[in-house]
């Protein structure tokens, strides 16, 4: 008799434990970073910043990837940048913006241009 009620509370601690796992990997999910955009005028168009938790961890200026160092020609342009860098940056992807991710945000003939 001794050993069932040995098992039963050998097997309740076990059950209290894996409810305490569950419970704190449920808390810390819910803690996850905020990701959010700022995008900001700046002299000849638009730049974007990444901020993680409120602190700002990217500031852009100018369109990346670019040689000419130019900014974004409009707000959109700059958000829909700022919006795939936080894509993949919640995906666990490199934040940064690739040729491929400027030809869905940039107009055909400002990729072919520079700017």
């Amino acid at each position: 008799m001794a050993t069932k009620q040995h098992n039963t509370l050998v097997i309740a601690i076990a059950a209290v434990i894996a409810i305490a796992i569950l419970f704190l990997q449920w808390r810390n999910n819910q803690r996850r970073s905020s990701i959010d955009s700022r995008v900001y005028k700046v002299a000849n168009g638009w730049g974007y910043d990444i901020l993680v938790n409120d602190t700002m961890v990217i500031h852009q200026a100018s369109i990346p990837v670019l040689p000419d160092k130019k900014p974004f020609a409009t707000r959109e342009q700059a958000d829909r940048a700022a919006r795939t860098v936080i894509t993949k940056l919640k995906d666990g992807r490199p934040p940064t913006l690739t040729t491929f991710d400027l030809e869905k945000i940039l107009p055909v003939h400002e990729m072919e241009n520079g700017r």
